[in-house]
């Protein structure tokens, strides 16, 4: 999010934000530096509307919480954020506060989509480039016989003892895949197993 966006949000949705992505790691330095705005100008905003910074719970709570939640988070229990005035009595104001959770929450995830999409877009050639790989690894279902390149070009006779049904599914694949020696692919068989089995 940036600087734009964050001043046209309402100052409760702005703290519903900076307590959201506090919540999931950001230090509060980090945050502002990100959103390009000076903390001092945060602190002064949301002490404006009665919230002060609490470094042990790592978020801004509203001034008549901050005895309470101290005390609470002592004893290890959680207290909702929603900030209720005693001196109002009617729903409207609870209502009205709740409607501004809601609207924070969505900007918040738009925030992480704009984020992922971000990604997406920065990556999009290598994300291609892996497709096509894939296409192409898929569709060839080729050998790689290079790492044979590795060892001297000479071969030995050697007589082996192999079960007749596997023997006749080499030699089925060896007349389809003509591009391959039969020495080549014995060889590659032989160096999977020993690379897998050392």
């Amino acid at each position: 999010m940036d600087r734009k966006k964050f001043d046209e949000m309402s100052v409760k949705a702005q703290i519903n934000y900076v307590n959201s992505k506090l919540e999931t790691g950001y230090t509060l330095t980090k945050l502002c530096k990100k959103i390009q705005i000076g903390r001092s100008t945060v602190r002064k905003r949301f002490k404006g509307k009665g919230y002060e910074f609490n470094k042990d719970l790592n978020k801004y709570i509203g001034y008549s919480k901050v005895d309470d939640i101290i005390l609470t988070a002592k004893n290890a229990k959680v207290l909702d954020n929603t900030h209720v005035n005693k001196g109002y009595s009617n729903n409207l104001y609870i209502t009205k506060q709740l409607e501004e959770n809601r609207v924070a929450e969505r900007e918040c995830a738009y925030d992480v989509a704009d984020t992922t999409l971000d990604k997406l877009y920065k990556n999009t050639d290598d994300i291609l480039k892996m497709l096509e790989w894939w296409k192409n690894k898929s569709i060839k279902n080729s050998i790689d016989i290079s790492r044979l390149n590795n060892y001297i070009n000479k071969t030995k006779t050697r007589s082996f003892n192999i079960n007749i049904d596997i023997l006749e599914k080499f030699t089925m694949y060896c007349k389809h895949h003509k591009q391959y020696q039969q020495t080549n692919l014995i060889s590659i068989a032989l160096l999977d197993f020993l690379e897998k089995y050392k």
